[in-house]
């Protein structure tokens, strides 16, 4: 199941803040990126890196050593009392929670086509919802583009 975006609340702070769009769609945004080109756990965290998404993990209770989540945040996104605000991937979207990415790319590794055949279950309508999410991410920003000599650029 998708996340909720932005409320009233977030998105008339972007707008009064002359942003664009509110920081949560802005952060989804990258982490679905992110998430479409990596492979691997590690591949996940180095592309966000890149997209200078700050990114903190969460460690077991039970075994410090095991990483259960992670939350992200933009550079200068605070708080009033000055902490940083952050993102679970989950709370983004459920299809970004690192149990969900793990799922993907331990079929991905397994070798296992892209396809019905490769999951079941709710495993099926994650990994087909997301890849429709990522699809219509794409098809809204060819359609933002202005000209068709841009969209050309892209194709």
């Amino acid at each position: 199941m998708a996340a909720s975006g932005p409320g009233r609340a977030e998105t008339g702070k972007a707008a009064r803040a002359g942003q664009a769009e509110p920081p949560r769609v802005t952060l989804c945004r990258h982490v679905q990126a992110a998430a479409a080109a990596a492979r691997s756990e590690p591949e996940f965290f180095t592309a966000l890196a890149r997209r200078v998404v700050q990114v903190r993990l969460r460690h077991s209770d039970h075994d410090p050593a095991e990483v259960t989540g992670y939350a992200v945040g933009l550079p200068g996104l605070v708080h009033r009392d000055g902490q940083p605000v952050w993102y679970g991937g989950h709370t983004l979207d459920q299809r970004l929670a690192l149990g969900a990415l793990r799922r993907r790319w331990q079929v991905g590794q397994r070798g296992a086509p892209p396809g019905p055949a490769a999951f079941t279950g709710a495993d099926a309508a994650d990994i087909f919802g997301y890849a429709a999410a990522v699809a219509a991410e794409a098809a809204r920003q060819l359609r933002a583009a202005p000209g068709p000599a841009q969209a050309a650029d892209v194709a």
